[in-house]
Order: structure tokens, then sequence, then C-alpha cells
């Protein structure tokens, strides 16, 4: 098992509500295991939550986030999804990504952030870099170039 931190940051572009702005809350979900975010107003609800999960096959698993919105007439209404899938994901990094809502009236995008702790790709180790020797320029003794003043 693996663990992997979901922070749902904000959405932005979701349509307005019918006579008002909406109020949305995100389901996040793997497998059974769900949670809510609180409810945010607008069509750029920001929520900045973090939900915990423990992933048994992280290459077949997939991350699920709904939206669902609070109009005056339409209430708990369906406003847009995505599924993420966590092959692929670098352990110990943050991915910091929007994804494109599908299955919603706009072309709303939702802003996650997502690390594993004890699963997912190496990270690539930076390779050393080797100095290149520059010749210095030539320059004439007591010019101002060649002072080195505070």
């Amino acid at each position: 098992m693996g663990l992997l931190d979901v922070r749902v940051c904000e959405a932005r572009g979701l349509a307005d509500g019918i006579l008002a702005s909406p109020s949305t809350y995100c389901i996040v979900q793997i497998g059974p295991h769900q949670y809510h975010t609180v409810t945010s107003r607008g069509t750029d609800p920001k929520w900045e939550e973090v939900f915990r999960f423990q992933v048994a096959d992280p290459q077949s698993t997939q991350l699920h986030i709904f939206i669902k919105g609070s109009r005056p007439l339409l209430p708990d209404s369906h406003v847009g999804c995505c599924a993420v899938s966590l092959d692929g994901l670098t352990k110990g990094v943050v991915l910091d990504k929007w994804f494109l809502l599908k299955e919603c009236s706009t072309s709303a995008e939702l802003r996650l952030r997502l690390m594993t702790h004890d699963f997912g790709l190496e990270a690539q180790q930076p390779q050393p870099q080797f100095a290149v020797a520059v010749p210095l320029a030539s320059h004439q003794q007591g010019s101002p170039q060649a002072k080195c003043e505070p």
C-alpha cells in the first residue's frame, strides 16, 4: 500500500448559476473511499484542502473528482468531473496541474496537487554540470574595467 496526498486547490471557468453564483464542493474518490471538500461560492471557487489515500495498485488506480453544485433551482447538481491516472507520478515530487473538466457546460478546469510518498517513478538525479574554461578578456592595467571597488 502506498500513500497519496491530494490537494484540491481551485477551479476556474465554472458556469454561472441560474440567478446566482453556484456554491460548489468536490467529492474526491479512490475506489470506495471518498472525501468531500467544504462548499465554496463563485465561478472560480477555492478549496485548498488536502486528503490522504492509501493506494493498493498505483498502476491501475484512478483518482476521481466530481464537482457538485447547489443552485437555486438545481440543488446538488453535477457540475463536472475528471479522472486522473496515478501511473507515472514521481515519488516525493508534487504534480501541480490544471485538469479539464468533463461533462461540464463550459471549458472549466480544476487545479490539483498530487504527491506520492512511497510509490511512483524515482526522481531523476540532476547530472553534474562541468564548468567550461573561458579565457578572460585582456585589459590594460589601471583601466576602469580592471578596478574592483566596493
